[in-house]
């Protein structure tokens, strides 16, 4: 048995805080929720998508009733994911089925591409970059052509100290 809740944002966003908000009362669901996944992914696959945070230490009396994970992740879903499979011998504490009760998600990050900071009004530092980290800058993802750090090199090409140390 799996529980499998998909939601579409809306474009492609870097997630960088997700909040998970259980709104029944936690105590009658909470062994329902242990062991839970979630993804963010382009498309409605979850195997296709970024794991983002599983859940293997949680237990009755630690899961949280709202729960934040930091996931520098871009993609138009979230996934939350949970599953109890024939034949597996789960932690003491795990229901024998799953059941989950999305109240609210909150997903931060910036809706344009190649820029960053609280109001996604800086550009990334890096000309050649897609994707740029929502509170530093850094270089997350390079646009198409281009690799490196920074972004800095066309793909095929590399710099002479690359080959330094080569010999024929």
């Amino acid at each position: 048995m799996s529980d499998n809740k998909i939601l579409g944002i809306g474009g492609r966003y870097q997630v960088l805080f997700l909040d998970y908000t259980d709104s029944k009362f936690r105590t009658y669901i909470t062994d329902n929720l242990l062991g839970f996944s979630v993804y963010v992914s382009n498309t409605t696959d979850r195997s296709q998508g970024t794991l983002c945070f599983k859940d293997n230490n949680f237990t009755i009396n630690t899961i949280p009733p709202v729960f934040t994970t930091n996931c520098s992740a871009h993609g138009q879903y979230i996934i939350y994911y949970n599953e109890r499979l024939p034949g597996v011998v789960y932690p003491v504490g795990y229901a024998s089925k799953v059941e989950s009760d999305l109240c609210e998600v909150e997903v931060y990050g910036c809706p344009v591409t190649g820029f960053y900071g609280s109001n996604c009004s800086i550009p990334c530092p890096d000309v050649n970059c897609q994707y740029c980290h929502i509170e530093t800058g850094y270089s997350q993802c390079c646009k198409p052509g281009y690799q490196g750090q920074r972004c800095e090199l066309a793909k095929g090409k590399y710099p002479k100290q690359a080959f330094a140390n080569l010999r024929l």
